[in-house]
């Protein structure tokens, strides 16, 4: 078994950054005028909603986006996403720049065909060490 984190790009982790300054920043300002107690509830409200949001929609992903290799299979794993690839299955992999919707946190991803029964597949990913990857994919696919 060979696990990859995820490579984190520079505008994932600037996007970040910037919406969880600008949630602290939005609701420091609103409690700054804020005097009503239902308004102070409903501000606390908003912000552990936007907190929520801004978790799952990008540090959860940060924490656990992970490409495991375990005998004949691929395990892509990236917040609640999970997938399974036999190894057998892919067809083509190949570099791509993306910022699509895809278990990867950088723009500079491996991008994996593969083919499922008569289900035809793609996805791209982005391992730390994608030469190191690439090479396990090699190995135990053979």
């Amino acid at each position: 078994m060979k696990s990859y984190r995820s490579k984190i790009g520079r505008v994932y982790f600037v996007m970040t950054i910037v919406f969880t300054a600008l949630i602290v920043l939005s609701i420091t300002a609103a409690f700054a005028g804020a005097t009503l107690t239902a308004e102070k509830i409903t501000l606390v409200c908003a912000f552990v909603a936007a907190m929520f949001g801004l978790f799952f929609a990008t540090i959860f992903p940060m924490l656990n986006t992970r490409y495991v290799i375990v005998e004949d299979r691929l395990i892509i794993t990236s917040g609640f996403y999970k997938k399974t690839i036999a190894l057998s299955q892919i067809t083509e992999i190949y570099e791509k720049k993306s910022f699509g919707r895809e278990p990867a946190l950088s723009a500079t991803r491996l991008y994996l065909k593969y083919v499922s029964g008569p289900e035809k597949g793609g996805v791209g990913i982005s391992p730390q060490n994608q030469a190191d990857f690439l090479k396990s994919i090699n190995k135990e696919s053979n």
